[in-house]
């Protein structure tokens, strides 16, 4: 096995272990007339004000209905272990069987938004959170950001990682989306060497001027797929680095934060 391969799967294991170091919950949300929605909470072991709801990239499936706890696929999905060390409680979950897989158009529906508010708003409730952030990472960014136009009132922010800037064959992603239309704090964390085409660095350098963005420098040690979960596009080997700086913009950013 190549070296690089070899630190690239060790580091997955790293981050695995700390990943379920916390103690994850797969919820199910009964309704009546529509499909169940499942997703899986992780809570830090000391009480906390704040969450973030975790959007995973592709198809956005966590498979939750089979109780499979995720693994080591999605960048944010496989750290939440790590947000729950710096204080923050996650929920990630699937789409419903009413939504289907997660293309654009679907992350663009008022269906979309629906179901986010369901989670949203049991999350809250369930864990006694103040102030939660929707947070994504690749496709999950068109998530995060169309969900944070109608739920404005309901989150304290939004954070977009390896955002998909340009259309491809699955759709439009975040080309022409106006960032100005989020009302909330808004960050955007790219990787400078992200080699996926549909999201280039140089995209998320052109939002500098009006917008808090902040560059990692995470090299693709797992040589995967330039646009999958194991690569430069996923933070691989820089999860705990990555999610340090968002969770420090988070309390930033709550209104009379706690320390954490």
């Amino acid at each position: 096995m190549k070296l690089s391969r070899y630190l690239g799967l060790l580091c997955l294991l790293c981050v695995s272990l700390l990943a379920h170091a916390n103690s994850d919950v797969i919820v199910k949300l009964d309704r009546s007339g529509k499909a169940p929605l499942y997703y899986i909470a992780t809570a830090p072991d000391t009480p906390t004000k704040v969450g973030a709801i975790l959007f995973a990239g592709g198809d956005g499936s966590l498979h939750l209905a089979e109780k499979q706890v995720p693994g080591g696929d999605n960048f944010l999905v496989r750290s939440r272990g790590l947000f729950a060390d710096q204080g923050i409680a996650t929920a990630s979950f699937d789409p419903s069987s009413d939504s289907g897989p997660l293309v654009d158009g679907i992350r663009k529906s008022d269906l979309h938004v629906q179901e986010i508010s369901e989670v949203l708003a049991d999350f809250k409730r369930r864990f006694n959170l103040d102030h939660v952030f929707l947070i994504g990472t690749s496709r999950g960014t068109v998530s995060a950001a169309y969900a944070s136009l109608p739920l404005r009132d309901q989150i304290s922010g939004v954070v977009l990682t390896s955002s998909i800037f340009e259309s491809s064959r699955q759709g439009t992603g975040l080309a022409g989306f106006d960032f100005t239309r989020i009302s909330v704090p808004l960050l955007f964390v790219h990787n400078r060497k992200d080699s996926c085409k549909f999201t280039p660095p140089y995209d998320a350098e052109r939002l500098q001027d009006r917008f808090t963005v902040v560059f990692m420098d995470a090299d693709a040690v797992g040589g995967g797929d330039s646009c999958g979960p194991f690569s430069a596009h996923g933070y691989l080997g820089k999860e705990k680095e990555t999610i340090g700086v968002i969770s420090d913009w988070v309390f930033a950013h709550v209104p009379s934060g706690p320390a954490h």
